[in-house]
C-alpha cells in the first residue's frame, strides 16, 4: 500500500493540527493513511453489493472482489490532499498524484501488470475513488477534483477523480479510458475550450486560445481607427 502524502503548508502560529491533516503530516502516520484507504475501498464495494476482502501482508494486492468465483485484485493507492502538480510551471494545476507503479517499502519494487488486475485511487480528503484497470496506467497517474478546470495543457490528463466507477475498470475497456484522457481539451484563462479549431501554437511554441487572439486583434484594431479618427 503505498501513500502520496502532499500536504503541505504552514498553520497560524498555535493551531494544531487535525484528523486528516495531522496524519498526513507525519509519515509516522502512513501506515494508518493505508489502511483508511483500503477500508474506504472495501466499504465503497460492499456497498456496491460485491464481496470484496481486504487481503494478507505482504501481497502485491490489497483487497479482492469475488465476482462469482473470479477473484480480482485490487492494489490501492491514497493521497491526503491535492497539489500543484505543475510547481516548475507559472500556472498552477491542481491534482492527485499517485505513484502507480511503485510498491512495497519505500516503493523500492515496481508494480507489474501481473501483480494486480486493478488500481483504487483514493483521494481521502473527500472520499472519492477512482478504478483503473492495471493496464491502462502509466507510472503516475494524476487527477483533477471534481469540478476543476486547469489552464495548463497536459497529454497525460485524465478527467476529474469522481469519472471512473468500478464497474468500468472491470470492464478491462481500454478504449473506454483513451476516451477519459483530456489530450488536447482544456480551457483558456478566460473559459474558453481549447479544442484543435479554437487553438494555434504561437512562434514561442505555446498554445494558444483563438478566440482570445480574435479579441485582442478586434480591440487592437478599434484603437487604431480611433486614433486615425
Amino acid at each position: 500500500m503505498e501513500t502520496a502524502n502532499p500536504f503541505a503548508g504552514t498553520l497560524p502560529l498555535g493551531q494544531k493540527l487535525t484528523g486528516l491533516k495531522k496524519l498526513a503530516s507525519d509519515p509516522a502516520f502512513a501506515l494508518e493513511i493505508g489502511k483508511a484507504a483500503e477500508h474506504l475501498v472495501c466499504a465503497d464495494l460492499i456497498i456496491q453489493g460485491y464481496r470484496a476482502f481486504l487481503s494478507d501482508q505482504g501481497l502485491p494486492y490489497d483487497a479482492v472482489v469475488d465476482i462469482n468465483g473470479r477473484l480480482i485484485r485490487l492494489q490501492i493507492k491514497a493521497a491526503c490532499f491535492p497539489r500543484n502538480v505543475n510547481a516548475a510551471g507559472k500556472n498552477e494545476r491542481i491534482a492527485y498524484n499517485f505513484s502507480v507503479r511503485r510498491r512495497g517499502k519505500e516503493g523500492q519494487s515496481r508494480l507489474t501488470n501481473s501483480d494486480c488486475d486493478i488500481v483504487a485511487l483514493v483521494a481521502l480528503d473527500i472520499k472519492t475513488i477512482a478504478y483503473f484497470p492495471i493496464g491502462v496506467c502509466a507510472s503516475t497517474v494524476q487527477l483533477p477534483p471534481p469540478g476543476y478546470i486547469s489552464n495548463v495543457r497536459s497529454d497525460y490528463g485524465w478527467e476529474s477523480i469522481d469519472q471512473f466507477p468500478f464497474a468500468s475498470a472491470l470492464s478491462n475497456d481500454a478504449s473506454l479510458y483513451e476516451r477519459l484522457k483530456k489530450a488536447s481539451r482544456y480551457n483558456c484563462a478566460n473559459g474558453h475550450e481549447m479544442t484543435e479549431t479554437n487553438s494555434f501554437y504561437a512562434r514561442d511554441g505555446r498554445r494558444r486560445c483563438l478566440t482570445c487572439a480574435k479579441d485582442r486583434q478586434h480591440r487592437y484594431n478599434a484603437t487604431e481607427v480611433s486614433h486615425v479618427s
